[in-house]
């Protein structure tokens, strides 16, 4: 037995044993109370923020449009952050991250940070899911689903923690063993 495939056992036993703690510790979206775009969502929200670009480029019509057209945009943000898609979820991103957006009073704080939680707990990036969720709830401490979204990373990141720490201490095991049998 060479170094190589001990390390792919060791390797392979720490991502299985890392999938079954997720399987049946990790709460999901559901479970949160999240719901779940579909494409159809996603796509009606899309040609919906599509029509009113559309309708609002002339400059006379821009105005009366506006608070339309972000009204739309902040349902198409919405959509794209509960999807399970990856290029959703990298769209989704684009339109919340891009500070040059007036949101007007459509999207408050809280709720920007609150979707930007969702998108990153979509994406399984609970380390900036539970940062947006603190900041959404630093915003208004209210926010129930921010909350349950900080909570649910911040019990994904202690068994990750401790998931890790069980891995190393098995390979250390199977390497200590491999040795002693070698003597």
């Amino acid at each position: 037995m060479d170094f190589t495939s001990v390390s792919d056992k060791i390797s392979t036993f720490t991502r299985n044993a890392k999938m079954e703690a997720e399987r049946l510790f990790l709460p999901s979206a559901s479970s949160l109370g999240l719901p779940v775009s579909s494409a159809e969502d996603v796509i009606m929200a899309e040609s919906e923020f599509a029509r009113l670009c559309a309708q609002s480029q002339a400059p006379e019509e821009a105005e009366k449009y506006k608070k339309e057209l972000d009204e739309a945009r902040f349902r198409l943000a919405w959509a794209l952050s509960h999807s399970r898609r990856e290029e959703h979820l990298r769209h989704a991103e684009n339109i919340l991250m891009d500070e040059t957006l007036e949101w007007d009073d459509v999207l408050t704080h809280r709720d920007r940070y609150y979707l930007k939680a969702v998108l990153y707990y979509n994406r399984n990036d609970y380390l900036s899911c539970r940062d947006n969720a603190f900041t959404c709830l630093s915003v208004d401490p209210t926010c129930v689903q921010a909350q349950n979204l900080r909570q649910a990373c911040e019990e994904y990141l202690a068994r990750d923690g401790i998931i890790g720490i069980t891995g190393v201490v098995a390979g250390v095991a199977v390497l200590g063993a491999m040795f002693a049998s070698r003597r």
